[in-house]
């Protein structure tokens, strides 16, 4: 089974794993991104939701809210694709902390590509994914 997992945003972590082992992870532009949902051959994408919380509102004024936005192509390109996809909340990340992830071997210096691993780490143990 091969998922591909995302951090999205400005910059986009994502994290390519076949089951359940990580094969290769990076950061992409949106172009690059829609590109890689375009062209890999996947079985599920699993990504980061979004939500808007009232403790954040005042600082989102005149925000374009760019990640939204890409989620909505994500999910418009799996659905096109025929591939499954889900999403988790940010705070599943707090499962694989830094320290958990040098103890794997799987840390890498850039937040949001350690962010995707960790979607895909937990989506293989706690999510649709696990085996």
């Amino acid at each position: 089974m091969q998922v591909l997992a995302i951090d999205p945003g400005k910059a986009n972590g994502w994290a390519l794993f076949m089951d359940g082992s990580l094969l290769e992870s990076g950061v992409a532009d949106k172009e690059q991104l829609y590109s890689m949902l375009e062209t890999e051959e996947l079985d599920h994408v699993v990504y980061e939701s979004y939500r808007l919380y009232a403790t954040h509102s005042r600082q989102m004024i005149g925000d374009e809210f760019l990640t939204p936005q890409i989620i909505g192509v994500i999910q418009y390109i799996c659905t096109k694709r025929g591939i499954t996809f889900s999403e988790q909340p940010a705070t599943t990340k707090a499962f694989h902390n830094d320290r958990r992830l040098k103890d794997m071997g799987l840390y890498v210096p850039i937040d949001h590509r350690r962010d995707a691993i960790r979607h895909g780490l937990y989506y293989f143990r706690f999510g649709g994914g696990k085996q």
